[in-house]
């Protein structure tokens, strides 16, 4: 059976720090001392620039503060645009029920008033009055 594999995270970290001690034991010329002196150097010239908490509490918060505008942004635009749709489909609904009604309207007029002839004319036909 094979043994399980291991992690060889310890590994890359080890051969990473010897080749950053090498790099600056080169730099220096060979001096340990010289060597430690830079490393410490180029340690604090990094802390510098990097944000403190204030900056980095900042940061976060603006950063916060986009991503919720963004958030709500996104989360409108479909209700927005479907309200809109919602409103568009209604006006056309109306449009078309007006036009449906003044139709059924002139229909029913139409359909009364040839009635109206028929019913005249079958009475003509039997001796109904006029």
């Amino acid at each position: 059976m094979a043994a399980p594999a291991k992690s060889r995270t310890g590994l890359y970290l080890g051969i990473g720090a010897v080749g950053v001690g090498a790099y600056y034991l080169y730099r220096a010329g060979g001096s340990p001392q010289a060597a430690k002196d830079e490393m410490k150097y180029d340690a604090n010239k990094a802390r510098a620039k990097a944000p403190g908490a204030e900056k980095a509490e900042r940061a976060g918060e603006t950063a916060g503060l986009e991503t919720n505008l963004n958030i709500e942004e996104a989360a409108n635009n479909p209700r927005t645009r479907n309200s809109d749709l919602t409103a568009q489909a209604q006006r056309k609904l109306d449009e078309v029920g007006q036009a449906g009604k003044d139709q059924a309207s002139k229909v029913r007029s139409e359909v009364e008033e040839k009635a109206s002839e028929a019913k005249s004319t079958v009475s003509g036909w039997f001796g109904g009055k006029k």
